[in-house]
């Protein structure tokens, strides 16, 4: 057996995750990106998208998952890299909760 002797840098996480006070977003058929940040968004390939803001271009995809809560609904998800910054979304269920509060 060779051994391979290389440098090894250690890598500390420091997340913390919430939902509280994150940007809402409209990601809208049009190819524009609307709300508490603005731009411009378009698929690659497939589901692969590229998403800009300010002067990010964000790379990625578009994913359909079951939410975590107890109806496990599908919801349309994205998660996308750009400049070292890693940013996820999903579909809210505002939309279907005003619907409800209408009927």
């Amino acid at each position: 057996m060779k051994l391979i002797l290389t440098n090894i840098n250690r890598i500390k996480y420091n997340v913390k995750f919430s939902h509280q006070g994150s940007p809402k977003v409209n990601i809208n058929s049009d190819g524009t990106v609307t709300g508490d940040a603005n731009g411009t968004w378009k698929f690659t390939n497939g589901n692969n998208v590229e998403m800009q803001l300010g002067d990010v271009t964000y790379k990625g995809m578009f994913l359909k998952q079951k939410d975590e809560d107890s109806v496990r609904k599908e919801r349309m998800t994205f998660t996308m890299l750009g400049k070292n910054v890693t940013v996820w979304g999903v579909e809210s269920s505002e939309k279907e909760e005003s619907q409800e509060e209408e009927e």
